[in-house]
């Protein structure tokens, strides 16, 4: 097999491309919880809110 074809300069590539992949995961899982945090904190204020409207 000629040098330029040679397998083990193809597993930097690998590595680096599974890097990335659990990089934007973990980037994208971190956005989705930071949401859903922000998303139950706005529904306890809207609960908070209608309670007290409601005068209870």
């Amino acid at each position: 097999m000629p040098p330029a074809m040679a397998p083990d300069k193809f597993l930097d590539f690998l590595f680096a491309g599974y890097a990335a992949v659990w990089v934007i995961l973990f980037g994208y899982l971190g956005t989705m919880f930071s949401r859903q945090r922000r998303l139950m904190r706005e529904i306890e204020e809207l609960r908070r809110e209608l309670a007290a409207r409601r005068g209870g």
